[in-house]
């Protein structure tokens, strides 16, 4: 597997790679119906859209034989964001199929995001997430990111609380551990 920053061709495949991981991601875990009519809103075509109008966007790509397995989006947090930590860098997406789940690419494209986020400046990474995704909770706990804030996703006519979790450089460990998430 590779990881790459996306060209523009990578586009088409990264909106349908957006949308199956997120139904693998999120079924079973929220409302099915807010899921359904989320997806139903154009919720891939937006996120594309808007990627490739703003070029400030770092996206990054994990390329298998079999095409895209997995992305991250980030970009330097903005005082026009809804929810922002000042001078850290935002990780807006980081998502994998579920069949590579486990085998440390996460972390890999983790790092790649680190690197960029590191190079921007930024004096650490933060990201939103609904804590009863537990999977990704102990992967971010393991990497050393702690609950900053509180926030709201919608998701269709859902209304979820999301975690900001966030780590300072000299906080953030790719090493696993069994710690949790620490609220």
């Amino acid at each position: 597997m590779v990881i790459e920053r996306a060209q523009s061709d990578d586009f088409d495949e990264l909106e349908a790679l957006i949308e199956s991981t997120f139904i693998e991601t999120w079924t079973g875990i929220v409302d099915d119906s807010h899921l359904h009519q989320h997806l139903s809103e154009g919720h891939a075509k937006m996120i594309v859209e808007r990627l490739s109008q703003n070029p400030q966007s770092d996206v990054f790509v994990v390329r298998a034989e079999q095409g895209l397995v997995g992305y991250a989006v980030g970009l330097r947090a903005s005082e026009d964001d809804e929810f922002s930590l000042g001078d850290y860098y935002r990780l807006e997406k980081l998502y994998l199929k579920q069949s590579i789940h486990g085998h440390g690419v996460g972390k890999q494209l983790l790092g790649v995001m680190v690197d960029v986020a590191k190079a921007s400046g930024a004096i650490g990474i933060y990201l939103t997430h609904y804590p009863l995704n537990v999977r990704a909770s102990n992967f971010y706990s393991r990497i050393g990111m702690r609950k900053v804030a509180d926030t709201v996703y919608m998701c269709g006519d859902g209304e979820y609380h999301d975690w900001v979790l966030a780590a300072k450089w000299h906080e953030l460990t790719l090493i696993s551990d069994e710690k949790g998430v620490i609220a």
